[in-house]
Parts: C-alpha cells; sequence; structure tokens
C-alpha cells in the first residue's frame, strides 16, 4: 500500500511524482491512502473521478478542476476500490481504514504498515516533497515500475 500524508505542498499542485507513482500502483492492483492535502493531488491526477471518496471538504476539491465531484461523500474515510481518502481531521480513522485493508495485513504485516506511516510522515517533517517519499519506499520495497506493473512478484525484474 502506498500512503500519502497531507501538507501544503499539494495545495500549490506539488507532489506530481507522487501521483504519477499512485497511479502506477493502481494500475498494478496495489492499495493506495490518502489524508488531507494528498486528496487534492489524487484529484487533480484524475485519480478520484470515478471512485468515491472524502477529502477536508468539498470545496477544497472542487478548487483542483477535478471531475469527480459526483462521487465525493461528506464522510470522515471512504475507500472505494484499492484508495482511501481521508479529511485532516480523521487520522485515527484513516489508520484504522489502513489497517483494516486486507491487501495491507497481508503483504506487509502490522509492523510494516506502522513502519511505512512512520517513514512518509517522517520524509514530510524534515521538508521532503511527497514524490521523493514514496518513490523512496518503493524502491526500498523492491516495487520498480517493472514489479509494479507484475504486481509486486518477486521474479520481476530488479530496480533499475
Amino acid at each position: 500500500m502506498l500512503i500519502l500524508p497531507g501538507g501544503d505542498a499539494w495545495d500549490a499542485g506539488g507532489n506530481g511524482e507522487a501521483v504519477d507513482v499512485a497511479r502506477d500502483f493502481l494500475d498494478a492492483g496495489v492499495p493506495v491512502a490518502a489524508i488531507c492535502g494528498a486528496t487534492a493531488g489524487l484529484a487533480r491526477g484524475g485519480l478520484l473521478d470515478a471512485r468515491r471518496h472524502t477529502s477536508n471538504v468539498r470545496e477544497y476539491l472542487e478548487a483542483t478542476g477535478y471531475g469527480g465531484a459526483a462521487y465525493y461523500r461528506d464522510e470522515a474515510v471512504v475507500a472505494d476500490r484499492d484508495v482511501i481518502t481521508a479529511s485532516a481531521m480523521a487520522p485515527l480513522d484513516f489508520a484504522r481504514a489502513i489497517f483494516r485493508a486486507p491487501r495491507t495485513l497481508r503483504a506487509r504485516g502490522p509492523g510494516g504498515v506502522v513502519r511505512a506511516l512512520l517513514h512518509a510522515a517522517a520524509g514530510i517533517l524534515r521538508g521532503a516533497d511527497a514524490g521523493r517519499v514514496a518513490r523512496g519506499l518503493a524502491r526500498r520495497r523492491g516495487l520498480t515500475r517493472d514489479r509494479v506493473a507484475s504486481g509486486g512478484r518477486r521474479g520481476a525484474p530488479a530496480a533499475r
């Protein structure tokens, strides 16, 4: 699972590489979770145009010009077809949804999810952009574009 933390960079249209990584993960059937500003990034990238989702408020996502307003739900957390979205006001609900996602626990175990969350949060707090953090997590897990495209199988091509 790719977990995208919020932050101000998303509001300025930043972290486009993280959205590209999220698209690759989703294309390979790997879940993506986004909270707060990261939901705006997914919206800008078109990843919420046909999925039920939430964010801080409806108008926040409408400001991105995305096409998924009909799928917006005024709820703390929404999960739909491998995407989990959450309001900034619901970090515990967001974490609960991540832990309840079946593929999360099967693929990483509870400790792996916690390490991924802590690593992503630490990277953002150090000022790293979310795209760099996402690429680092993917590389550390051996998830190159080829391996993501193959569904993450061990026999997939190695990192380039």
